[in-house]
Protein backbone atom coordinates (compact mmCIF):
# COMPACT_ATOMS: atom_id res chain seq x y z
CA UNK A 1 0.00 0.00 0.00
CA UNK A 2 1.10 3.35 -1.05
CA UNK A 3 0.56 5.85 1.76
CA UNK A 4 1.58 8.60 -0.28
CA UNK A 5 -1.16 8.38 -2.72
CA UNK A 6 -4.67 8.61 -2.55
CA UNK A 7 -7.14 8.73 -5.21
CA UNK A 8 -10.59 10.77 -4.45
CA UNK A 9 -13.58 9.73 -6.21
CA UNK A 10 -16.98 11.32 -5.70
CA UNK A 11 -19.87 9.52 -6.04
CA UNK A 12 -24.15 9.90 -6.12
CA UNK A 13 -26.22 7.71 -7.14
CA UNK A 14 -23.88 5.41 -9.55
CA UNK A 15 -24.94 2.30 -8.39
CA UNK A 16 -24.49 1.14 -12.13
CA UNK A 17 -20.73 1.83 -12.38
CA UNK A 18 -19.42 1.72 -8.96
CA UNK A 19 -18.82 -1.93 -8.42
CA UNK A 20 -16.89 -1.89 -12.08
CA UNK A 21 -14.95 1.36 -11.36
CA UNK A 22 -13.74 -0.22 -7.95
CA UNK A 23 -12.77 -3.68 -9.38
CA UNK A 24 -11.20 -2.02 -12.78
CA UNK A 25 -8.72 0.72 -9.87
CA UNK A 26 -8.29 -2.49 -7.58
CA UNK A 27 -6.93 -4.60 -10.27
CA UNK A 28 -4.79 -1.40 -12.08
CA UNK A 29 -3.37 0.39 -9.46
CA UNK A 30 -3.87 -1.95 -6.11
CA UNK A 31 -1.06 -0.06 -4.43
CA UNK A 32 -2.46 3.53 -4.11
CA UNK A 33 -5.41 4.05 -1.37
CA UNK A 34 -8.95 5.20 -2.41
CA UNK A 35 -11.36 7.40 -0.91
CA UNK A 36 -14.80 7.81 -1.91
CA UNK A 37 -17.32 10.26 -0.91
CA UNK A 38 -20.67 9.55 -1.35
CA UNK A 39 -23.54 12.18 -0.88
CA UNK A 40 -25.74 9.41 0.81
CA UNK A 41 -26.73 7.95 -2.70
CA UNK A 42 -30.50 7.43 -2.84
CA UNK A 43 -29.70 3.94 -4.97
CA UNK A 44 -27.52 3.34 -1.90
CA UNK A 45 -23.81 3.07 -3.92
CA UNK A 46 -22.29 3.16 -0.79
CA UNK A 47 -23.66 0.04 0.29
CA UNK A 48 -22.06 -1.46 -2.47
CA UNK A 49 -18.48 0.46 -1.55
CA UNK A 50 -18.68 -0.49 1.90
CA UNK A 51 -18.66 -4.40 0.94
CA UNK A 52 -15.66 -3.91 -1.19
CA UNK A 53 -14.10 -1.66 2.07
CA UNK A 54 -14.45 -4.36 4.08
CA UNK A 55 -12.10 -6.83 1.76
CA UNK A 56 -9.73 -3.63 0.72
CA UNK A 57 -7.85 -1.85 3.72
CA UNK A 58 -6.50 0.54 1.07
CA UNK A 59 -10.33 2.07 0.56
CA UNK A 60 -11.60 4.35 2.52
CA UNK A 61 -15.60 5.68 2.56
CA UNK A 62 -17.19 8.85 3.41
CA UNK A 63 -20.58 8.78 3.35
CA UNK A 64 -22.29 12.97 3.95
CA UNK A 65 -24.96 13.42 5.08
CA UNK A 66 -27.17 14.72 1.56
CA UNK A 67 -26.24 15.72 -1.62
CA UNK A 68 -23.66 18.84 -1.00
CA UNK A 69 -21.76 19.04 -4.70
CA UNK A 70 -18.98 17.71 -6.39
CA UNK A 71 -16.95 20.83 -5.99
CA UNK A 72 -17.32 20.05 -1.42
CA UNK A 73 -16.73 16.77 -2.27
CA UNK A 74 -13.28 16.91 -4.02
CA UNK A 75 -12.48 20.02 -1.25
CA UNK A 76 -13.33 17.56 1.34
CA UNK A 77 -10.99 14.86 -0.27
CA UNK A 78 -8.46 17.19 -0.56
CA UNK A 79 -8.24 18.45 2.84
CA UNK A 80 -8.95 14.76 3.94
CA UNK A 81 -5.35 13.31 2.24
CA UNK A 82 -3.72 16.67 4.07
CA UNK A 83 -5.05 15.69 7.30
CA UNK A 84 -3.68 11.94 6.92
CA UNK A 85 0.12 13.00 5.47
CA UNK A 86 -0.62 12.45 1.82
CA UNK A 87 1.83 14.27 -0.47
CA UNK A 88 -0.09 13.30 -4.12
CA UNK A 89 -3.89 13.15 -4.62
CA UNK A 90 -5.90 11.82 -7.74
CA UNK A 91 -9.24 13.37 -8.43
CA UNK A 92 -11.56 11.46 -10.92
CA UNK A 93 -15.37 11.36 -11.86
CA UNK A 94 -17.03 7.69 -10.67
CA UNK A 95 -19.52 7.14 -14.15
CA UNK A 96 -16.07 5.41 -16.07
CA UNK A 97 -15.22 8.52 -18.08
CA UNK A 98 -11.88 8.54 -16.52
CA UNK A 99 -10.06 5.29 -16.87
CA UNK A 100 -8.33 3.55 -14.29
CA UNK A 101 -5.68 2.50 -16.31
CA UNK A 102 -4.06 5.90 -16.99
CA UNK A 103 -2.98 6.87 -13.16
CA UNK A 104 -0.21 5.21 -13.46
CA UNK A 105 0.89 6.95 -16.06
CA UNK A 106 -0.43 10.52 -15.33
CA UNK A 107 0.91 10.35 -11.65
CA UNK A 108 4.50 9.24 -13.56
CA UNK A 109 3.92 12.51 -15.58
CA UNK A 110 3.13 14.61 -12.48
CA UNK A 111 6.47 14.55 -10.82
CA UNK A 112 7.76 17.47 -12.51
CA UNK A 113 5.07 19.94 -11.32
CA UNK A 114 2.91 20.49 -8.34
CA UNK A 115 -0.51 19.99 -10.93
CA UNK A 116 -1.34 17.76 -13.81
CA UNK A 117 -4.69 18.31 -16.08
CA UNK A 118 -6.10 15.92 -17.97
CA UNK A 119 -7.17 17.50 -20.92
CA UNK A 120 -9.56 16.77 -23.30
CA UNK A 121 -8.63 19.32 -25.72
CA UNK A 122 -5.38 18.68 -27.03
CA UNK A 123 -6.65 15.66 -29.24
CA UNK A 124 -9.68 16.65 -31.07
CA UNK A 125 -11.01 13.57 -31.03
CA UNK A 126 -11.27 13.44 -27.15
CA UNK A 127 -15.16 14.09 -26.90
CA UNK A 128 -15.78 12.59 -30.24
CA UNK A 129 -18.30 9.99 -28.59
CA UNK A 130 -20.25 12.89 -26.38
CA UNK A 131 -23.82 14.09 -27.18
CA UNK A 132 -23.69 17.66 -29.04
CA UNK A 133 -25.31 19.58 -25.73
CA UNK A 134 -22.64 18.05 -23.66
CA UNK A 135 -20.38 18.45 -26.28
CA UNK A 136 -21.25 22.26 -26.42
CA UNK A 137 -21.04 23.03 -23.00
CA UNK A 138 -17.85 21.57 -22.49
CA UNK A 139 -16.12 23.90 -25.11
CA UNK A 140 -18.34 26.63 -24.04
CA UNK A 141 -16.73 26.12 -20.48
CA UNK A 142 -13.53 26.15 -21.72
CA UNK A 143 -13.96 29.27 -23.99
CA UNK A 144 -15.35 31.22 -21.10
CA UNK A 145 -12.26 30.07 -18.83
CA UNK A 146 -9.86 31.17 -20.75
CA UNK A 147 -11.42 34.19 -21.75
CA UNK A 148 -12.19 35.80 -18.42
CA UNK A 149 -10.14 34.39 -16.21
CA UNK A 150 -6.77 33.57 -18.85
CA UNK A 151 -6.65 30.41 -17.87
CA UNK A 152 -4.90 28.17 -20.33
CA UNK A 153 -5.81 24.42 -19.27
CA UNK A 154 -8.83 22.33 -19.38
CA UNK A 155 -10.23 24.28 -16.18
CA UNK A 156 -13.53 22.30 -15.83
CA UNK A 157 -12.22 18.66 -15.89
CA UNK A 158 -12.30 16.26 -12.88
CA UNK A 159 -9.47 14.32 -13.72
CA UNK A 160 -6.26 15.56 -11.92
CA UNK A 161 -3.01 15.16 -9.61
CA UNK A 162 -2.01 17.58 -7.27
CA UNK A 163 1.38 17.29 -5.77
CA UNK A 164 -0.14 18.80 -1.87
CA UNK A 165 3.40 17.97 -0.74
CA UNK A 166 4.01 21.43 -2.66
CA UNK A 167 0.79 22.95 -2.38
CA UNK A 168 0.13 25.74 0.70
CA UNK A 169 -3.91 24.17 1.80
CA UNK A 170 -4.83 27.62 1.91
CA UNK A 171 -5.28 27.88 -1.72
CA UNK A 172 -8.19 25.00 -1.69
CA UNK A 173 -9.55 26.45 1.43
CA UNK A 174 -9.96 29.82 -0.44
CA UNK A 175 -12.66 28.28 -2.85
CA UNK A 176 -16.08 29.19 -2.48
CA UNK A 177 -18.02 27.29 -4.80
CA UNK A 178 -19.49 23.63 -3.57
CA UNK A 179 -20.61 22.82 -7.06
CA UNK A 180 -18.92 22.33 -10.77
CA UNK A 181 -17.57 25.25 -10.27
CA UNK A 182 -14.95 24.45 -8.22
CA UNK A 183 -12.89 23.07 -10.72
CA UNK A 184 -11.85 25.94 -12.41
CA UNK A 185 -12.10 28.36 -9.11
CA UNK A 186 -9.09 26.13 -7.64
CA UNK A 187 -7.06 26.29 -10.57
CA UNK A 188 -7.96 29.88 -10.69
CA UNK A 189 -6.05 30.12 -7.48
CA UNK A 190 -3.00 27.70 -8.08
CA UNK A 191 -2.42 29.47 -11.48
CA UNK A 192 -2.37 32.70 -9.44
CA UNK A 193 -0.39 31.87 -6.99
CA UNK A 194 2.25 30.54 -9.37
CA UNK A 195 2.26 26.76 -8.60
CA UNK A 196 3.52 24.47 -11.81
CA UNK A 197 1.06 23.10 -13.94
CA UNK A 198 1.07 20.73 -16.72
CA UNK A 199 -1.76 19.36 -19.01
CA UNK A 200 -1.61 15.91 -20.69
CA UNK A 201 -3.70 14.59 -23.10
CA UNK A 202 -7.34 12.43 -21.89
CA UNK A 203 -9.34 10.27 -23.91
CA UNK A 204 -13.22 10.43 -22.70
CA UNK A 205 -15.90 8.22 -23.43
CA UNK A 206 -19.16 8.69 -22.96
CA UNK A 207 -21.34 7.89 -20.29
CA UNK A 208 -21.91 3.80 -20.43
CA UNK A 209 -24.53 4.07 -17.46
CA UNK A 210 -26.60 6.49 -15.68
CA UNK A 211 -27.11 10.48 -16.31
CA UNK A 212 -24.96 13.25 -16.13
CA UNK A 213 -25.52 15.36 -12.55
CA UNK A 214 -24.70 18.29 -14.07
CA UNK A 215 -28.58 20.60 -13.97
CA UNK A 216 -29.34 23.97 -14.77
CA UNK A 217 -28.83 25.47 -11.15
CA UNK A 218 -25.03 24.45 -12.15
CA UNK A 219 -24.29 26.32 -14.98
CA UNK A 220 -25.82 29.30 -13.42
CA UNK A 221 -23.41 28.98 -10.56
CA UNK A 222 -21.16 28.80 -12.30
CA UNK A 223 -21.53 31.51 -14.12
CA UNK A 224 -21.70 33.54 -11.40
CA UNK A 225 -18.18 32.47 -10.36
CA UNK A 226 -16.78 32.79 -13.20
CA UNK A 227 -17.97 36.42 -12.85
CA UNK A 228 -17.10 37.14 -9.47
CA UNK A 229 -13.77 36.01 -10.54
CA UNK A 230 -13.13 38.08 -13.00
CA UNK A 231 -14.52 40.80 -11.33
CA UNK A 232 -11.94 40.38 -8.62
CA UNK A 233 -9.07 39.68 -11.26
CA UNK A 234 -10.08 43.22 -13.12
CA UNK A 235 -10.53 45.51 -9.52
CA UNK A 236 -7.59 44.03 -7.59
CA UNK A 237 -5.40 42.45 -10.33
CA UNK A 238 -2.94 40.87 -7.88
CA UNK A 239 -1.55 37.92 -7.96
CA UNK A 240 -2.05 35.81 -4.52
CA UNK A 241 0.30 35.23 -2.22
CA UNK A 242 0.16 32.64 0.27
CA UNK A 243 4.21 32.61 1.33
CA UNK A 244 3.02 33.22 5.06
CA UNK A 245 1.22 30.76 6.70
CA UNK A 246 -1.54 31.75 9.08
CA UNK A 247 -1.50 30.10 11.97
CA UNK A 248 -4.18 29.42 13.97
CA UNK A 249 -4.92 30.21 18.00
CA UNK A 250 -6.18 26.79 18.74
CA UNK A 251 -7.69 28.80 22.26
CA UNK A 252 -10.40 30.05 20.23
CA UNK A 253 -14.22 29.26 20.59
CA UNK A 254 -14.51 26.51 18.24
CA UNK A 255 -18.06 26.85 17.55
CA UNK A 256 -17.82 30.64 16.87
CA UNK A 257 -15.24 30.20 14.94
CA UNK A 258 -16.71 27.90 12.58
CA UNK A 259 -20.21 29.83 12.64
CA UNK A 260 -18.22 32.39 11.02
CA UNK A 261 -16.37 30.12 9.04
CA UNK A 262 -19.81 29.42 7.51
CA UNK A 263 -20.93 32.99 6.73
CA UNK A 264 -17.48 33.08 4.87
CA UNK A 265 -17.39 29.62 2.65
CA UNK A 266 -21.12 28.91 2.27
CA UNK A 267 -22.83 27.71 -0.85
CA UNK A 268 -23.91 30.64 -2.09
CA UNK A 269 -27.91 30.93 -3.89
CA UNK A 270 -28.39 33.14 -7.40
CA UNK A 271 -29.23 35.64 -4.33
CA UNK A 272 -26.48 35.48 -1.82
CA UNK A 273 -24.36 35.78 -5.02
CA UNK A 274 -25.89 38.92 -6.64
CA UNK A 275 -26.01 40.47 -3.08
CA UNK A 276 -21.78 39.50 -2.72
CA UNK A 277 -21.42 41.73 -5.88
CA UNK A 278 -23.78 44.58 -4.82
CA UNK A 279 -21.59 44.68 -1.33
CA UNK A 280 -18.20 44.43 -3.26
CA UNK A 281 -18.95 47.30 -5.03
CA UNK A 282 -20.34 49.34 -2.41
CA UNK A 283 -17.44 48.57 -0.24
CA UNK A 284 -15.15 49.78 -3.11
CA UNK A 285 -17.13 52.76 -4.51
CA UNK A 286 -18.95 54.25 -1.25
CA UNK A 287 -16.83 53.01 1.87
CA UNK A 288 -13.46 52.33 0.83
CA UNK A 289 -13.33 56.64 -0.06
CA UNK A 290 -15.30 57.14 3.42
CA UNK A 291 -12.78 55.28 5.22
CA UNK A 292 -9.65 56.72 3.74
CA UNK A 293 -11.06 60.16 4.41
CA UNK A 294 -11.76 59.33 8.15
CA UNK A 295 -8.66 56.85 8.37
CA UNK A 296 -6.25 60.16 7.24
CA UNK A 297 -8.40 63.11 9.26
CA UNK A 298 -7.37 61.25 12.34
CA UNK A 299 -4.46 59.37 12.32
CA UNK A 300 -0.64 60.35 11.30
CA UNK A 301 1.21 58.63 8.40
CA UNK A 302 2.26 55.13 9.33
CA UNK A 303 0.16 55.01 12.53
CA UNK A 304 -0.07 51.47 13.62
CA UNK A 305 -3.86 50.67 13.46
CA UNK A 306 -6.08 47.50 14.31
CA UNK A 307 -8.72 46.91 11.54
CA UNK A 308 -10.64 44.47 14.10
CA UNK A 309 -13.07 42.16 12.48
CA UNK A 310 -10.76 42.76 9.32
CA UNK A 311 -13.23 40.21 6.86
CA UNK A 312 -11.96 40.34 3.68
CA UNK A 313 -10.63 43.60 3.59
CA UNK A 314 -11.15 44.93 0.33
CA UNK A 315 -11.16 48.24 1.42
CA UNK A 316 -8.01 48.21 3.22
CA UNK A 317 -6.45 48.67 0.05
CA UNK A 318 -5.94 52.18 0.09
CA UNK A 319 -4.73 52.79 3.76
CA UNK A 320 -2.28 50.04 3.90
CA UNK A 321 -0.28 52.55 1.84
CA UNK A 322 -0.15 54.89 4.27
CA UNK A 323 -0.63 52.61 7.60
CA UNK A 324 0.91 49.96 9.27
CA UNK A 325 -2.04 47.66 9.43
CA UNK A 326 -2.68 44.84 11.73
CA UNK A 327 -5.77 42.34 10.25
CA UNK A 328 -7.70 40.80 12.92
CA UNK A 329 -10.63 37.86 12.46
CA UNK A 330 -11.90 35.36 13.90
CA UNK A 331 -12.64 32.84 10.77
CA UNK A 332 -9.44 31.50 8.69
CA UNK A 333 -11.17 31.86 5.73
CA UNK A 334 -11.89 35.65 5.89
CA UNK A 335 -8.15 35.85 6.88
CA UNK A 336 -7.24 34.11 3.76
CA UNK A 337 -9.43 36.28 1.29
CA UNK A 338 -7.37 39.59 3.23
CA UNK A 339 -4.14 38.10 2.00
CA UNK A 340 -5.52 37.26 -1.56
CA UNK A 341 -6.68 40.98 -1.41
CA UNK A 342 -3.09 42.63 -0.55
CA UNK A 343 -0.26 42.34 -2.47
CA UNK A 344 1.31 44.07 0.71
CA UNK A 345 1.93 41.65 3.61
CA UNK A 346 0.46 42.96 6.76
CA UNK A 347 0.19 41.65 9.57
CA UNK A 348 -2.56 39.03 9.69
CA UNK A 349 -3.85 37.56 13.12
CA UNK A 350 -6.32 35.06 14.06
CA UNK A 351 -8.27 35.84 17.08
CA UNK A 352 -11.29 37.18 18.80
CA UNK A 353 -12.53 41.05 19.26
CA UNK A 354 -13.74 39.65 22.28
CA UNK A 355 -9.80 38.83 23.57
CA UNK A 356 -7.13 40.64 22.75
CA UNK A 357 -4.71 39.34 25.78
CA UNK A 358 -2.46 38.04 23.50
CA UNK A 359 -1.87 40.80 21.26
CA UNK A 360 1.56 42.79 23.06
CA UNK A 361 0.67 45.67 21.09
CA UNK A 362 -0.92 49.28 22.08
CA UNK A 363 -2.57 50.93 19.02
CA UNK A 364 -2.86 54.76 17.39
CA UNK A 365 -6.08 53.40 16.49
CA UNK A 366 -8.76 50.21 16.15
CA UNK A 367 -11.45 50.14 13.68
CA UNK A 368 -14.04 48.01 12.17
CA UNK A 369 -17.04 48.33 9.91
CA UNK A 370 -20.26 46.86 10.14
CA UNK A 371 -19.19 44.41 13.03
CA UNK A 372 -20.93 46.31 16.30
CA UNK A 373 -24.56 45.51 15.09
CA UNK A 374 -24.23 41.80 14.79
CA UNK A 375 -23.93 41.23 18.61
CA UNK A 376 -26.01 42.10 21.61
CA UNK A 377 -25.65 45.27 24.27
CA UNK A 378 -22.95 43.54 26.39
CA UNK A 379 -21.24 41.26 23.78
CA UNK A 380 -20.66 45.10 22.43
CA UNK A 381 -19.75 46.61 25.87
CA UNK A 382 -17.03 43.82 25.89
CA UNK A 383 -15.31 44.09 22.75
CA UNK A 384 -15.29 48.22 23.27
CA UNK A 385 -13.63 47.20 26.58
CA UNK A 386 -10.98 45.42 24.74
CA UNK A 387 -10.29 48.06 22.44
CA UNK A 388 -9.90 50.35 25.01
CA UNK A 389 -7.28 48.44 26.74
CA UNK A 390 -4.74 48.10 23.45
CA UNK A 391 -5.74 51.82 23.16
CA UNK A 392 -2.58 54.33 23.69
CA UNK A 393 -3.84 56.92 25.82
CA UNK A 394 -4.38 59.53 23.17
CA UNK A 395 -5.77 56.63 20.22
CA UNK A 396 -9.07 56.90 19.04
CA UNK A 397 -11.57 54.26 17.97
CA UNK A 398 -13.00 54.34 14.52
CA UNK A 399 -16.31 52.48 14.03
CA UNK A 400 -18.83 52.25 10.97
CA UNK A 401 -22.10 50.86 13.00
CA UNK A 402 -25.37 50.92 11.10
CA UNK A 403 -28.26 52.58 12.95
CA UNK A 404 -32.03 51.73 12.75
CA UNK A 405 -32.40 54.25 10.09
CA UNK A 406 -30.11 53.75 7.90
CA UNK A 407 -30.22 53.40 4.17
CA UNK A 408 -28.61 49.67 3.71
CA UNK A 409 -31.12 48.66 6.95
CA UNK A 410 -34.67 49.81 5.53
CA UNK A 411 -33.10 48.47 1.80
CA UNK A 412 -32.39 44.95 3.01
CA UNK A 413 -35.85 44.96 5.27
CA UNK A 414 -37.81 45.29 1.72
CA UNK A 415 -35.46 42.58 0.14
CA UNK A 416 -35.98 40.28 3.18
CA UNK A 417 -39.98 41.09 2.84
CA UNK A 418 -39.97 40.63 -0.87
CA UNK A 419 -38.08 37.36 -0.63
CA UNK A 420 -40.51 35.92 2.36
CA UNK A 421 -43.07 36.31 -0.58
CA UNK A 422 -41.84 34.41 -2.73
CA UNK A 423 -40.64 31.45 0.15
CA UNK A 424 -36.94 32.41 -0.63
CA UNK A 425 -35.42 31.52 3.31
CA UNK A 426 -32.34 33.06 2.55
CA UNK A 427 -30.14 34.16 4.74
CA UNK A 428 -27.48 37.56 3.18
CA UNK A 429 -25.62 38.60 6.36
CA UNK A 430 -25.28 37.37 10.21
CA UNK A 431 -28.40 38.92 11.81
CA UNK A 432 -28.01 42.75 13.05
CA UNK A 433 -29.05 42.71 17.05
CA UNK A 434 -27.76 46.00 17.92
CA UNK A 435 -29.00 48.79 15.51
CA UNK A 436 -29.60 51.74 18.14
CA UNK A 437 -31.85 54.98 16.99
CA UNK A 438 -29.86 57.65 18.41
CA UNK A 439 -26.73 57.83 19.75
CA UNK A 440 -27.95 59.18 22.70
CA UNK A 441 -28.83 55.22 23.23
CA UNK A 442 -24.93 54.13 23.39
CA UNK A 443 -23.79 57.22 25.27
CA UNK A 444 -24.07 55.03 28.90
CA UNK A 445 -22.69 52.14 27.06
CA UNK A 446 -19.74 54.18 26.07
CA UNK A 447 -19.40 55.90 29.18
CA UNK A 448 -19.36 52.89 30.97
CA UNK A 449 -15.95 51.51 29.30
CA UNK A 450 -14.45 55.33 29.69
CA UNK A 451 -15.23 56.15 26.00
CA UNK A 452 -16.60 59.11 24.61
CA UNK A 453 -17.32 60.30 21.18
CA UNK A 454 -15.60 62.89 19.62
CA UNK A 455 -16.86 62.91 16.34
CA UNK A 456 -19.88 61.50 14.65
CA UNK A 457 -21.20 61.77 11.37
CA UNK A 458 -23.92 60.35 9.38
CA UNK A 459 -24.50 61.57 5.65
CA UNK A 460 -23.73 61.36 1.91
CA UNK A 461 -20.15 60.21 2.24
CA UNK A 462 -21.51 56.48 2.74
CA UNK A 463 -24.71 57.50 1.54
CA UNK A 464 -26.60 57.16 4.80
CA UNK A 465 -25.98 53.77 5.65
CA UNK A 466 -23.93 54.01 8.49
CA UNK A 467 -22.92 56.25 11.89
CA UNK A 468 -19.52 57.13 11.79
CA UNK A 469 -18.40 57.47 15.65
CA UNK A 470 -15.01 58.38 16.37
CA UNK A 471 -13.86 57.47 20.12
CA UNK A 472 -11.32 58.50 22.30
CA UNK A 473 -10.56 57.66 26.00
CA UNK A 474 -12.24 59.73 28.83
CA UNK A 475 -9.82 62.06 30.26
CA UNK A 476 -9.37 61.29 33.55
Amino acid sequence: MNKKILVVIPTYNEIENIEILISQLIKNNDNYDYLYLDDNSPDKTYQVIEQFKKKYQNIHLIIRPKKLGIGSAHLDGILWAYKNNYETVVTMDSDLTHSPEIIESFIKSSKECDVLVGSRFINKKSLQDWSKHRFFLTHLGHFLTKFFLSLPYDATGGFRIYNIKNINKNVFTLTKSKGYAFLFESLYYLYNSKYLIYEKEIMLPKRAYGNSKMKFKDISHSLQMLCLLYLKKFIFNKKNNFNKKIILNEKLVDKERYEWDEYWSKNRTIINSMYSLVAMFYRLIIIKPTLNYFIQKHFKKNSLLLHAGCGGGQVDTYITKKMQIVALDISPKALIDYQLNHSKQNKIVHGSIFDLSDDNNLYDGIFNLGVMEHFNPNQVKKILNEFNLKLKKDGKIILFWPPNFGLSVRFLRSVKSLLRIFNKNTQLHPPEVFLFNSINDIQPLLKSVNLQVVESYFGIRDLYTHYILVLKKIDE
